[in-house]
């Protein structure tokens, strides 16, 4: 009889043990309830999209059940962030909503057991980010030359592109250049997301076609134009007016064969968003004391890759 009842005894421990290393039980101290997160379409792959919320406060591990959509996304498995992992997948996907299934367990790296919940990613598809680019499609440009030394010649059409104050024969001059893109090409009705302007050191070794700081920092500006003129007829007397909102302030050269990438995002929203009228853009000297200079490739440069270009990145309207 005694040794009966020793067997049951020790059947009902080993029952008991067995319960225990079954994960039913360990696991029902997690509660994960399903999560929601947005992903735009324009987002960069490895991007953090969210973090999942997890209730209990016991160390667990996260892991994505594969499925055909589960590969575009990879979780951390100790932190549970959830980043965007392959926009190719993601660009296959028709439906706005993704669906993952989300195993949270306990067991450290072993995964057969744990409590599955949902994860919602609801994507916002942002039209597509495009590019105008003026040496793409073949933008022309004028440009013009004006000095305050001889104020009523015509200077259209110059290989560079200089903002000056110096002296020539003990007798000051300063030049300012005007320029323009025809803008026809871009597209209409668009969201301008930036547009930066390029230009360029002339290439020879030219010391009137460089950049000086001889006597002090050499900072421009690019201001909007905003009155008519021509190229062929525009000098110093008669140079058209301008100003200084959204103006673009450039720091001093640290070179003299220094190029530049200008970000006047504010001026071209004007013109292309606002319909503002088209009248290109005035460079000059912050301060027009001499000697200082910043001198870039034109247009009629002989360096065809030095030219001056405009490059606007837009979003196309109610896409």
């Amino acid at each position: 009889m005694l040794k009966n009842r020793l067997g049951n005894i020790l059947f009902l421990v080993l029952l008991c043990f067995g319960c225990q290393y079954n994960a039913t039980i360990t696991e029902d101290q997690i509660t994960v309830d399903d999560q929601i997160f947005t992903l735009s379409t324009n987002t960069y792959e490895g991007t953090t999209i969210g973090k999942v919320e997890l209730k209990s406060a016991i160390p667990v591990n996260f892991f994505l059940v594969k499925n055909a959509n589960s590969f575009a996304f990879a979780i951390d498995s100790i932190t549970g962030e959830l980043f965007f992992n392959d926009a190719e997948i993601l660009n296959k996907v028709s439906q706005d909503r993704i669906e993952l299934i989300l195993l949270t367990s306990c067991k450290g790296n072993y995964i057969e057991y744990g409590v599955q919940s949902n994860i919602y990613i609801d994507v916002f598809r942002e039209p597509k980010i495009e590019c105008w680019d003026s040496r793409e499609n073949h933008s022309e440009v004028s440009v013009a030359l004006v000095n305050s030394f001889m104020p009523s010649v015509n200077y259209e059409n110059p290989e560079c592109i200089k903002a000056t104050a110096w002296t020539y024969n003990l007798q000051n001059l300063v030049t300012r250049t005007f320029f323009k893109f025809d803008l026809q090409s871009v597209p209409q009705d668009i969201n301008i997301i930036d547009a930066k302007l390029y230009l360029y050191s002339p290439s020879e070794n030219n010391i009137n076609n460089s950049h000086s700081t001889l006597s002090g920092p050499n900072s421009f500006y690019i201001r909007r134009i905003t009155s008519d003129w021509q190229s062929t007829d525009i000098t110093w007397n008669n140079q058209p007016e301008y100003t200084i909102e959204g103006e673009s302030l450039n720091p001093s050269s640290t070179d003299d064969k220094q190029n530049y990438e200008i970000d006047i995002t504010y001026i071209i929203k004007d013109i292309v968003e606002k319909k503002i009228v088209n009248y290109g853009f005035l460079i000059m000297l912050k301060q027009e004391s001499f000697y200082r200079q910043i001198c870039f490739a034109s247009n009629s440069y002989h360096n065809q890759l030095l030219r001056p270009i405009l490059r606007i990145r837009y979003q196309l309207q109610n896409i």
